[in-house]
């Protein structure tokens, strides 16, 4: 298995956690929703013809075209897919407002996966647009490594009163 580089622990726990879990024997997903596409980079798939800026583009895009096998060394990780990202994810979200059912993109485009995953990790960069919307309105859970400054601790509960307002609940299990 892969030892992700040291750098931002979010992507790092994303990219762990996925590889962990594959290890174990399960299907997983990863979806990497930050523009600057380290995920992508570190499984083997920062250089895609196809990645999820295309899905933002065109909401029924086929997102099965979508899928790599993560790669370690040039080799395929089993049970473990991404769906890469590049930069022009970060123009794309922005643009994707114009359509109707802008909030679904990604939950229609994963739903019309021809792979069952046990697990699908979402890897969403620090900040709040379209892409992030869309990732926390169909999550089951978030993670948020952070370091433990007030600061940092302050900027968690912004964040959970962010997700609370996007998912149109009282209280988000945090």
């Amino acid at each position: 298995m892969p030892t992700p580089k040291v750098g931002l622990a979010k992507q790092h726990t994303c990219h762990a956690t996925g590889c962990c879990l594959a290890e174990l024997g399960y299907s997983v997903l990863l979806v990497d929703l930050d523009h600057q596409g380290n995920l992508s980079d570190d499984l083997g798939r920062g250089d895609e013809d196809y990645t999820i800026t295309d899905l933002f583009e065109n909401p029924k895009y086929d997102t099965n075209t979508l899928v790599y096998p993560a790669l370690f060394n040039n080799e395929v990780i089993s049970n473990l897919d991404i769906i890469p990202a590049d930069i022009t994810l970060a123009v794309e979200a922005r643009s994707a407002e114009r359509y109707r059912h802008r909030l679904q993109i990604l939950e229609d485009g994963l739903a019309r996966l021809k792979k069952e995953y046990d697990f699908i990790l979402i890897d969403c960069r620090p900040a709040i647009d379209l892409s992030i919307e869309n990732a926390f309105l169909i999550t089951d859970l978030v993670v948020v490594p952070v370091d433990m400054d007030r600061r940092a601790t302050k900027g968690i509960s912004d964040l959970f009163e962010v997700i609370n307002e996007i998912k149109r609940t009282e209280k988000f299990d945090s």
